[in-house]
């Protein structure tokens, strides 16, 4: 599976984008959200795994810009607040939302239709 990883935090992005590897995906890395749609553009993406809150373009003005594409990736947003408290998500459910720290057998479930 190709994944575009989009995170700030260079750290999660080493260490998830490793953990993404070793379960056999391909990944791409950004680190901000107008980084992560100019990354998208250029290839065929299975999923992007985006932070919640990021400068410039968060993960969730990601998606919701991503819903308008005619093939869209798989979206998963990572956040370090509860999902149940992010009201933003009312209307635009991507399709899964995990809360830091997250765990690879949480992305790989996650990251499966």
């Amino acid at each position: 599976m190709l994944i575009l990883l989009c995170d700030d935090d260079a750290l999660l992005r080493a260490v998830l984008g490793d953990q993404l590897r070793e379960l056999g995906h391909q990944v791409e890395l950004a680190q901000d959200g107008l980084q992560a749609i100019e990354v998208l553009k250029t290839k065929a993406f299975d999923a992007a795994i985006l932070d919640f809150l990021m400068p410039k373009k968060s993960g969730l003005e990601v998606f919701k810009e991503l819903k308008t594409w005619p093939k869209r990736p798989r979206v998963i947003l990572l956040s370090a607040i509860s999902p149940k408290t992010l009201p933003a998500l009312k209307d635009a459910m991507p399709d899964a939302v995990l809360e830091k720290p997250v765990k690879a057998k949480q992305l790989e479930k996650a990251l499966t239709p």
